[in-house]
């Protein structure tokens, strides 16, 4: 954490401002301490530099062990340039991302907040998991224009307007309500911010095919599933670059074919899915959500999931 990111906080139960106390700091950061509510007796830990609102991983116990998985396999993220689609996909210039700061919500192993901070900018990556903040700090160590934050989305510990743009690529719908979540989300942009979000869509075949799956991949044990998935990647892979049996293969099951490692291609599976949550929404259905919460300029990204952008005009309802 660093000093930068305490005037945006307070405290998610009281709203009230929070007081720094007790820190140690290694040059920039503030590697520990304890954030104090001045409304109320609430106190919240900052460790290894991560400043800590939630207890437990709640709906999100499937990315967790998903980390898990990929941290064997991270190496080969620690160069993935993927979040740098950022900006063409959002419709937000880079440059734009050079002024004010970025709230990433839902940060994931880090993958945006890598390509906002390489392009000059400062960004905020909250995330609801330690085991991906852990990975966020493996994959771009400590950076002046990066700090991280674990909360729960539906209780961000942000006064309201503190960022000049919020982003939200694959996160909102692994929420109990994608609708509540962007509006806990978009309240703390400013008058004339942005918010950028990626949701899934409810109208592909393969979607309907994958939430057909995750009825009976979210009712067995994670290890059970990591086991299948697993089998159908070490034995079944091979099946499916046969021309024609191939897409057969993969429109009846469709997983990860593009990754070289297996391993790589489980993680990808094991996050499509094992969520507790996996909403689906059309495109009409989102846009009204922007423009119900006072949003304008709304630009919408077509294609395979729900890309749509807009601009911050009034106070949402």
């Amino acid at each position: 954490m660093q000093d930068w990111l305490l005037p945006l906080l307070c405290c998610p139960i009281h709203r009230g401002p929070l007081v720094l106390e007790r820190e140690a700091r290694r040059d920039h950061d503030i590697v520990s301490g304890a954030l104090r509510c001045s409304a109320g007796a609430c106190e919240f830990p900052i460790r290894d530099s991560i400043a800590d609102f939630a207890t437990g991983d709640r709906y999100v116990e499937s990315f967790s062990t998903q980390r898990k998985l990929l941290r064997r396999v991270f190496e080969g993220y620690k160069g993935d340039y993927s979040g740098d689609d950022l900006f063409a996909k959002s419709r937000i210039p880079m440059a734009e991302f050079r002024s004010g700061v970025t709230l990433d919500a839902g940060c994931g192993y880090g993958r945006y907040c890598n390509a906002i901070s390489a392009a000059g900018g400062r960004v905020v990556g909250v995330d609801l998991s330690l085991t991906s903040l852990g990975l966020v700090r493996d994959a771009i160590g400590d950076r002046p224009g990066v700090c991280l934050v674990r909360a729960d989305l539906y209780e961000l510990p942000f006064v309201e307007g503190a960022f000049d743009r919020a982003i939200s690529i694959g996160v909102l719908h692994h929420t109990p309500s994608t609708r509540e979540a962007f509006r806990r989300v978009n309240r703390l942009i400013r008058t004339g911010g942005k918010c950028c979000i990626y949701v899934y869509e409810n109208f592909t075949a393969r979607r309907k095919i994958v939430d057909f799956h995750r009825r009976w991949a979210t009712r067995i044990p994670e290890g059970l599933l990591i086991y299948l998935l697993s089998a159908n990647q070490i034995l079944l892979h091979w099946v499916r670059r046969i021309p024609l049996v191939g897409r057969i293969a993969y429109a009846a099951f469709p997983c990860n074919t593009t990754q070289r490692r297996w391993r790589t291609r489980l993680t990808a599976d094991f996050d499509t899915y094992a969520p507790t949550f996996a909403h689906s929404h059309a495109y009409d259905e989102v846009f009204d959500w922007f423009v119900e919460d006072g949003f304008g300029d709304i630009q919408i990204g077509r294609g395979a999931v729900i890309w749509m952008t807009g601009t911050r005009r009034t106070a949402g309802a």
